[in-house]
């Protein structure tokens, strides 16, 4: 998991423009442009996040490369994990206002966070823990959710049994992480002691 930083727009609501990590076609990085694109405006259930940080990880390859299995139109914004302020919200949200921190993934598709502003699903973000930069948070969505998927819906992990994906009967813990995955298991584990 790589976060890249964009250099910061300047908070302006009536913003017209802003620079995106673009594709046009599919194919290896070479395809990514930087390009001028209007601002998004923010829809049902959605608000316009001023992006702060932005993670970077192996589905953005798959997206890119038109792998992913996700349905996608072109031209896209890359990047999906967000972590920024909240500028404009759309009809119908309530639980985030403008200037809230937030971070998490832009939608379902997995698009759009490569940008000075992404649209954003009240959905798929939160608020920002306060203890983490923005930089931290942009780093969490995706691996977290996988390591919460992982231990709860598939292992059916519950309070008091630690998961040993070697099987050697260790309780409580986890063996030693061998991937962001597994390492974010062990931090949610953790929180059961």
């Amino acid at each position: 998991m790589t976060v890249s930083t964009l250099s910061s727009p300047e908070p302006s609501p009536t913003c017209a423009e802003m620079t995106a990590a673009r594709i046009h076609r599919y194919g290896p990085p070479s395809v990514v442009t930087l390009r001028r694109i209007h601002v998004p405006e923010p829809q049902d259930h959605e608000v316009l996040v001023r992006v702060c940080a932005a993670g970077v990880g192996n589905w953005d390859a798959l997206v890119r490369t038109g792998t992913s299995g996700l349905p996608q139109s072109l031209p896209l914004t890359l990047g999906a994990e967000v972590s920024g302020i909240v500028e404009r919200v759309g009809v119908n949200v309530t639980e985030f206002h403008q200037r809230d921190e937030v971070f998490g993934v832009t939608n379902a598709s997995f698009v759009g966070g490569y940008a000075d502003y992404a649209v954003a699903s009240v959905k798929t973000i939160a608020k920002k823990p306060s203890k983490l930069s923005h930089i931290e948070s942009a780093s969490v969505p995706v691996v977290a959710v996988t390591a919460w998927q992982m231990l709860f819906n598939h292992a059916r992990a519950s309070e008091g049994h630690g998961l040993c994906p070697r099987r050697c009967g260790q309780r409580r813990r986890l063996c030693r992480a061998t991937c962001a995955v597994e390492q974010s298991a062990r931090d949610c584990q953790r929180t059961w002691r």
